[in-house]
């Protein structure tokens, strides 16, 4: 499972260091690759046993369906295989730096199956709003039987 933050920075290659404990269960998951594609705002991370099943589901979506469509669109489409170098780094492309407005400090956050990649700013910004309104943190929290 993947869980904790790190920030590192986005070179200017748009390289991006993964945190150790994160290349290691992308090892145990599969090949070291990470799959990288459009979130909600920021980059999501698989590893390749987690990608290969979302394939498989999304490709038994109604074709013609136009919502399903958009999905596919929008989260498969984009979607590339990003393995790390010997420093442990991935190269993340263009268009998905631009979609998540990669350019400095980015947050690494460990999302149980798979991780976001969130521009630092961004991240702040979600992490105040969360804050300001502790009741949707409360919701979610009963749902677990806290």
């Amino acid at each position: 499972m993947f869980r904790g933050q790190t920030t590192n920075t986005v070179d200017g290659k748009g390289r991006l260091a993964v945190p150790p404990r994160f290349r290691e269960i992308l090892n145990t998951l599969g090949d070291g690759t990470a799959v990288v594609t459009r979130g909600l705002g920021c980059l999501m991370a698989f590893p390749m046993n987690k990608w290969k099943v979302i394939e498989e589901r999304a490709a038994a979506l109604p074709t013609f369906d136009q919502k399903y469509r958009d999905f596919i669109r929008h989260f498969i489409s984009p979607a590339v295989d990003c393995a790390p170098d010997k420093q442990g780094r991935i190269l993340i492309p263009a268009n998905l730096r631009e979609y998540a407005k990669l350019d400095g400090e980015a947050v690494l956050a460990g999302m149980m199956g798979n991780f976001e990649i969130w521009d630092r700013r961004k991240w702040d910004e979600k992490e105040q709003a969360a804050l300001a309104d502790e009741s949707v943190l409360l919701q979610s929290a009963e749902h677990f039987g806290f």
